[in-house]
């Protein structure tokens, strides 16, 4: 039976990337959602909880997302990130706040 992270590990592996991407501009306001200060400005990264459960390599799918590219283009208001994995790929869904 493999060994799969909790899902603490998992939402800490999490917060380690966006923190790398934006480092000491991130906090995890509760469950799977982030928010990341950039420019002022408080987006929320909302993962879906089947993102974690499903995706096998859900780091990767990250890294490889354009999550960070989105979150860094010039916004006017706080942007919401909605991050699903649907039909074996990262989906992101951008409303505003």
């Amino acid at each position: 039976m493999p060994n799969h992270p909790s899902r603490a590990a998992r939402l800490t592996a999490v917060e380690c990337y966006l923190d790398g991407e934006f480092p000491g501009h991130v906090e995890e306001a509760k469950d799977n959602v982030f928010i990341i200060s950039h420019r002022g400005i408080r987006h929320h990264v909302v993962l879906e909880p089947t993102f974690l459960k499903q995706c096998p390599d859900y780091m990767g799918a990250l890294r490889d997302s354009d999550l960070a590219d989105y979150v860094r283009e010039t916004r006017s208001q706080a942007r919401r990130f909605l991050v699903t994995w649907k039909e074996r790929s990262t989906h992101i869904r951008s409303t505003s706040l």
